[in-house]
């Protein structure tokens, strides 16, 4: 059946076509391509810091416009794939003029001019084709990483850049995990002298010898009254 416009089928019949059970092919749905657009610059920057009482996370990244007009960045968030209510800190200059660094609760330091938190509103307009980069800060205050990763691993991220008119930008990245404030100490074993001399990696356990007792104690007392009632 041909409509008007002359193509081959009529497009208010799919639907009840496929509820019929015709097998219909649906047309592809094509992928938005985001205009806002984030890319890791320093994978080895890029870290989240497991602790005991939450989590730290470290973003080093590059944010360019892909699109043809100008873009203001207003807010930055991330998704995890586990649980994560994450605060991002601002910029301490605002609340005194002697603070020039950013800092976490585990003692960590950033240059403001080396981060990004405060690149938002008039701040972080960028032209067609312009880019920033720079760190972005983020931790919680009580989500931890799922204990199935691994330190030294990395797990996928996705980070959303939220522009002026309220569209949100996604852009998938990957993040390494860092466990050494959590992690329990280990052991060294100490190595063999040789062939014959190795201990097994085994270091030898030495035992005190016992105290002798003072001289007003229980035990001479008693030997004592022992021998005068010997005499």
């Amino acid at each position: 059946m041909k409509t008007k416009s002359g193509s081959s089928y009529d497009q208010t019949l799919l639907p009840r076509l496929r509820a019929a059970g015709w097998p219909a092919a649906s047309p592809a749905r094509p992928e938005w391509l985001h205009d806002l657009v984030i890319q890791v610059s320093k994978p080895e920057l890029t870290v989240a810091y497991d602790g005991r009482a939450g989590t730290e996370y470290v973003f080093s990244v590059r944010v360019t416009n892909h699109s043809y007009s100008s873009l203001m960045v207003q807010e930055f968030r991330a998704r995890f794939p586990w649980r994560a209510y994450l605060y991002w800190p601002g910029d301490p200059r605002i609340y005194t003029r002697e603070r020039e660094v950013y800092r976490l609760e585990s003692g960590r330091i950033f240059p403001c001019d080396e981060v990004l938190n405060h690149r938002l509103g008039e701040r972080g307009v960028l032209n067609s084709g312009e880019s920033m980069e720079g760190l972005l800060l983020a931790y919680t205050m009580f989500d931890r990483i799922l204990p199935d990763c691994l330190h030294g691993t990395t797990a996928p991220v996705r980070l959303f850049a939220k522009d002026q008119f309220g569209r949100k930008h996604r852009s998938e990245i990957e993040i390494s995990i860092d466990r050494s404030a959590t992690m329990r100490q280990m052991f060294l074993r100490s190595r063999g002298t040789g062939l014959y001399g190795d201990d097994g990696g085994v270091r030898p356990v030495v035992f005190s010898q016992p105290k002798p007792e003072p001289p007003n104690s229980i035990g001479e007392r008693g030997s004592r009254m022992d021998k005068e009632k010997t005499q």
